[in-house]
């Protein structure tokens, strides 16, 4: 099957898998507590519930497994053992699957308010009917199908509802889709090759989550990697399929999650896809290698703007509802909580007053009863039986019962009168002497008080405790049935999955939510929101942190990208990290300079942290926190300085030109700088303006969006150039324009909706003035895809990706890869390539680095033995050598005699980039030629096609072939072969 429909294929397979578990499960779980929402709020709910799920599972899980190794349980598999990972992979299967499968009973039954015990119970009798064949095993099959078959048929029913229902919108969502696979899914199937250089790293990380070995690098943000995993081990997707497909699927969620955040802030329905045509379709930024070029790979980055717009939603939504709840007298019932919490407290501290003596001795009787005998017999069907009590007998069966007993012990014992007057009397002087006694003795009136004062304060505070639970009780449920709380909740949530996915994005968050608090200004710190807004933003960094907090006391080190966030602390940020060099010293420890490292290929995460103690860093971080206290205030001061230049002058001023220069050299804008630099700024200021308007108009929430994200868009602008506005440097230029292009689209329609607004703003009361809006938004669409196709501000989508591309691996290790473990067993082979290929073959066979094969016969070297020790040894070698680096020169050379006359590049990481791996390339076509001369029928190729090649040797594991040759460009003179024709087509 040819590959790029087996690529087709595996996507339509994980978009699925990941439907079901971020949309369709939650969905089904949560629907009837989430139906009174409207459609874009549940489907970001629903998507939130899924993803933390995934998240917090793994987390919890890796957790335990470290404790469990640091405790000295066996609990992790090395990477060379077969079998301990089969096991541990078969284990982990079962355990996330049990719990998946646990959480939907719990979450069913706790919805349908039915009680777990019962519903146990009816499941065994149920069970226990159909093995006595009481019930039939079709009969079962046959309710099972029409269930299912009922569910189904009102799940489309509703479905086909929803899509007539709107038309319109269904046509230009389909047309955003379409847009989005010309634009991003097209790339996937044209290279099959991942698109980042540090993917290989965080597919390792994923794969070492599968042997027990969460945080094998180091304690760093893994929720990303948390999600890939549990795909991985839930549906049996292999992390190779993972991290060459998902790319699209992340791509296309967070700009679907776009149009919903838009939707549900806007008046008008339509308005969003102008916005979102302009952007992805326009040419004022390049494509491909511009700055969406981090949306081609599967990133952690990436993975977190999933939810960065949904937990500024979730924020708007908790100010605009809590609104609410204080203005119409919903908080009265905490009020009248809090009063009768006091009178609580007053009746207590009351003196009781004392019982009658015959109500003390009944209550004491009470507490005498033996507790009731259990039900000794036990039936299968009802296996909850055995703990059912007794039927409780009535006063005249008790009595009678008594009676009975007195009655026959009467008659069985014979007493003679005589006795029993002498027992009488003999018990009558006991009493008499044990009177005297008393009477003689002094009564400790003291004792006997202090005992009481004892037993009145014991009951005291026994009752406060109790008037104390129910109070706290009853304000939770007050509290849940909040719908701010609900909000709030999920807000927490959302900002928790962007830190746990990469720090970034939660700093992108949280200066999105500066933005959401300086247009709530009034409202942040008053009592009734300021606290539950503290106790959000706590809690979503808790769920984030605190399991890698406990990693790291757990004695787990810091991941060497964490240096950033330490050297924003103000602490020393040259950490040892073990990092392969670019001149040679492979596997030494180098010290790398983290703030100068500027990531252009993907996440700078593939550094490892050095084993430095736990508590050198504590130290290192506090004395930082005062430092970063003076960059925090320092960051302030920049802030203001730079808005006050930006509205003291005007669009042509100095400040502005600056922006616009960092505009086109960072966010590498094409042929429409100049407009497209003004039409940003004109909806800066628009969104600023627009949104004052609105909220002296009374539309309060409605202008409050609008200001918070003009606030946002106007610091991210800053960031851009922080020489020119005074602003901290808060991450590299490439990722903030990532962010930058990402909601781009929002000021171009929420200016265009409030200038819509506005217009209809006379025909307020009108009931046809929302149709004419959401007519006007239809048009404005139609005008804007009109408008950029017959001006030419479309992009050419007829030119190719490959192109422009960034690829790590061929589509030729692609396809070869997937050929080899299909027809070969595991661990019997071995593959000698660049380093990405290593990761494909993670649990199916061995690998050996090209620079290392060809490093042991350079120079001196050359005289040395290189054996492998496997049955068949493959070789990948590319003909055209890719793109290992961004550039904008498409042209790829290649291989040649003069390339490989070249000198040896190294043994670094260096030595696979663009000229480099050419030259690494010729030597290794080379280095085939002279080895098929000296063995004519070992080397044969097994894979071929324009631009790569794959030979394999198959040997004698009892007599190996030494590989170390003269192949005549090592270091030695000798002659040298022409290229073949297959180098020429």
């Amino acid at each position: 099957m040819h590959m790029q429909l087996v690529t087709i294929m595996q996507f339509i397979h994980v978009l699925a898998v990941y439907l079901v578990m971020s949309l369709v499960l939650p969905a089904i779980l949560f629907y009837r507590k989430l139906k009174k929402e409207r459609l874009p709020v549940r489907i970001m709910m629903y998507i939130s519930i899924g993803n933390i799920y995934m998240v917090s599972l793994v987390m919890l899980v890796s957790l335990v497994y470290i404790l469990l190794a640091r405790i000295g349980l066996p609990v992790t598999a090395p990477q060379g053992d077969i079998p301990k990972i089969q096991l541990t992979t078969t284990i982990n299967r079962i355990v996330y699957t049990a719990l998946l499968v646990l959480t939907c009973i719990t979450v069913k039954l706790y919805q349908n308010t039915i009680p777990f015990r019962g519903a146990v119970s009816h499941v065994f009798d149920y069970l226990w009917k159909i093995t006595t064949r009481t019930i039939g095993l079709k009969s079962t099959l046959v309710h099972v199908v029409l269930w299912l078959w009922r569910s189904l048929k009102h799940v489309f029913s509703h479905i086909k509802k929803l899509l007539l229902a709107h038309p319109i919108e269904l046509f230009f969502l389909t047309g955003v889709c379409v847009l989005l696979a010309l634009v991003y899914g097209r790339d996937m199937i044209e290279i099959l090759g991942y698109r980042a250089s540090d993917i290989s790293v965080h597919q390792y990380w994923t794969n070492s989550i599968d042997r027990n070995l969460p945080l094998v690098d180091g304690v760093y943000p893994f929720g990303a990697h948390a999600a890939m995993f549990y795909l991985h081990i839930i549906f049996n997707i292999d992390t190779a399929i993972l991290f060459r497909v998902f790319a699209y699927v992340q791509t296309a969620t967070f700009f679907l999650i776009l149009v919903l955040f838009v939707r549900c802030l806007c008046k008008s329905k339509f308005i969003v896809y102008a916005g979102l045509f302009a952007v992805l379709a326009g040419r004022g930024f390049s494509g491909g290698a511009g700055v969406d070029m981090r949306y081609f790979a599967t990133l952690p980055q990436e993975y977190g703007m999933i939810f960065l717009l949904p937990s500024v939603y979730f924020l708007m939504r908790f100010f605009y509802l809590r609104r609410q709840e204080v203005g119409t007298g919903t908080l009265q019932l905490e009020k009248i909580l809090k009063v009768s919490k006091e009178l609580v407290e007053r009746r207590v501290k009351k003196p009781k007053k004392e019982k009658p003596l015959e109500d003390r001795e009944q209550s004491e009787n009470k507490k005498n009863v033996k507790p009731k005998a259990l039900v000794t017999s036990f039936n299968p069907s009802k296996p909850f039986g055995l703990f059912k009590r007794k039927k409780k007998k009535s006063d005249y069966e008790a009595l009678m019962e008594e009676l009975t007993v007195e009655a026959e012990e009467n008659y069985t014992q014979e007493v003679s009168y005589e006795e029993d007057i002498t027992d009488t009397k003999e018990l009558l002087g006991e009493v008499s002497s044990y009177e005297e006694e008393v009477i003689h003795e002094e009564p400790e009136f003291d004792e006997w008080e202090e005992l009481d004062k004892r037993i009145k304060t014991r009951e005291e505070r026994r009752s406060r405790r109790t008037e104390a639970r129910r109070y706290r009780k009853e304000r939770r449920i007050f509290l849940m049935s909040q719908q701010s709380f609900l909000y709030l909740v999920l807000f927490a949530v959302d900002f928790s999955l962007t830190i746990s996915a990469h720090f970034y994005t939660g700093i992108i968050a949280a200066v999105f939510f500066v933005g959401v608090a300086l247009s709530y200004i009034l409202r942040v710190f008053d009592k009734a929101y300021f606290g539950r807004l503290v106790a959000g933003g706590i809690g979503g960094l808790a769920i984030a942190a605190v399991p890698l907090v406990v990693a790291f006391m757990l004695g787990t080190p810091l991941q060497g990208s964490l240096t950033w966030a330490m050297g924003v602390m103000g602490v020393d940020s040259k950490p040892a990290v073990s990092a392969p060099s670019e001149g040679g010293n492979k596997g030494k420890n180098i010290v790398i300079d983290m703030s100068k490292v500027v990531d252009t290929t993907g996440d700078s995460d593939s550094g490892v942290a050095a084993p430095a103690k736990n508590s050198s860093v504590v130290t290192k971080v506090t004395k930082g926190v005062v430092n970063a206290g003076k960059k925090v205030i320092g960051g302030i001061v920049g802030t203001g300085k730079g808005f006050v230049n930006f509205f003291a002058h005007p669009l042509d001023q100095e400040v502005i030109v600056k922006l616009k220069n960092c505009l086109r050299g960072g966010m590498n804008t094409a042929l429409q700088t100049d407009k497209f630099g003004n039409l940003i700024f004109l909806s800066i200021y628009g969104l600023l303006v627009f949104g004052l308007v609105f909220r002296l108009l009374g539309d309060m929430e409605y202008g409050a969006a609008m200001v918070a994200t003009g606030v946002f868009l106007l610091l991210l602008t800053f960031d851009l150039d922080p020489n020119a506005t005074h602003m901290p440097r808060v991450m590299e230029l490439s990722r903030i324009c990532s962010y930058y292009y990402y909601v781009l689209a929002i000021p171009f329609a929420f200016c265009a909706d409030a200038i819509l607004s506005l217009l209809l703003l006379p025909f307020k009361k009108r009931r046809w003035k929302k149709w004419i809006l959401h007519t006007a938004s239809a048009i404005c669409v139609l005008i804007t895809i009109i408008y950029m196709s017959n001006t030419g501000h479309v992009k050419d989508f007829s030119k190719p990706a490959r192109e422009v591309a960034f690829v790590s691996v061929s589509n030729g290790e692609i396809a070869c890869v997937a050929k080899i473990r299909k027809e070969e067993t595991s661990y019997n082979w071995t593959i000698v390539s660049a380093f990405e290929a290593m990761r494909l073959l993670d649990g199916y066979g061995y690998h050996h680095e090209l620079v290392d094969f060809l490093g042991e016969m350079e120079g001196s070297r050359s005289d040395s033995s290189l054996y492998i020790p496997t049955k068949k040894v493959y070789f990948f070698m590319e003909k055209r050598p890719i793109i290992y680096e961004y550039t904008n020169n498409p042209d790829r050379s290649r291989i040649s005699e003069e390339e490989a006359s070249k000198s040896f590049p190294g043994m670094g990481f260096a030595s696979y980039k663009y000229k480099n791996r050419v030259i690494l390339m010729s030597k290794m076509y080379f280095w085939a030629q002279q080895f098929r001369t000296m063995y004519p029928d070992a080397l044969q190729v097994y894979y071929e096609d324009d631009e790569f090649v794959c030979y394999v040797i198959e040997q004698n594991t009892s007599n190996l072939y030494n590989f170390s040759i003269d192949y005549g460009f090592n270091g030695k003179s000798s002659s040298t072969s022409q290229i073949d024709e297959i180098f020429v087509r």
